[in-house]
């Protein structure tokens, strides 16, 4: 993104080449973009294979109408992959019309750390909540998704 929240195209330019033919992903910088329509003809243009995006929400379930407008607008030229709080409910929505063609999860959660011998007085985390937690991938909720996926 450049000091104006717009597609930094010399930049994008330059990291596409670099990559020297591998497929690049542009990033969630996308959700900041205020003309997306024109964001996502700059990326195009760009030769990125896919749009990483909540559809400029918080999470899937809030950008929703937005990632149906862009899986409309993209057809065939560059995958949007919701992905941001993404819910099965979520993929049952953008997957309807078959434009859906790939989804980016994470299925985390946070377990206790297993860590022994801890520094009373330290903390790592601001949010009391997760102080102590790890951050991991939950496989009870990635088996969910796969057998959903499956399913469709």
């Amino acid at each position: 993104m450049n000091k104006e929240g717009k597609v930094n195209t010399s930049d994008c330019e330059h990291l596409i080449q670099v990559a020297g033919g591998k497929p690049c992903t542009f990033h969630r910088a996308f959700d900041l973009v205020l003309d997306k329509t024109t964001a996502l003809e700059e990326i195009i243009a760009l030769g990125f294979k896919r749009i990483l995006t909540s559809g400029g929400e918080n999470s899937v379930e809030e950008g929703l109408s937005v990632l149906l407008e862009l899986l409309d607008k993209a057809k065939e030229r560059i995958i949007i992959l919701p992905g941001g709080g993404l819910k099965l409910q979520d993929i049952t929505q953008l997957s309807k019309d078959g434009k859906l063609k790939e989804i980016h999860v994470s299925c985390k959660k946070f377990r206790p750390s297993s860590m022994q011998g801890s520094i009373e007085h330290l903390k790592l985390s601001q949010v009391e909540e997760t102080e102590g937690m790890v951050l991991t991938m939950d496989p009870e909720l990635m088996k969910e998704v796969v057998g959903f996926l499956r399913a469709l």
